[in-house]
């Protein structure tokens, strides 16, 4: 189901022509991709720098 998500993500960013950013999935949403939880209430990402991390929220995705 995670994996899923991750997908719809992925399609609005091609849709709206953003550039990628790498991030990382840390938390409970890292164990659900893993399949070693069923389920998280959010995710957690880390960006590579902080001006991903700005440039994405001015992004609103």
């Amino acid at each position: 189901m995670i994996i899923a998500e991750f997908h719809l993500l992925e399609e609005k960013a091609k849709l709206l022509n953003l550039e990628p950013i790498r991030v990382y999935l840390i938390g409970g949403g890292n164990l659900a991709l893993r399949g070693l939880k069923s389920a998280t209430k959010d995710i957690d990402l880390v960006v590579t720098n902080r001006g991903c991390f700005i440039d994405s929220n001015k992004r609103n995705i």
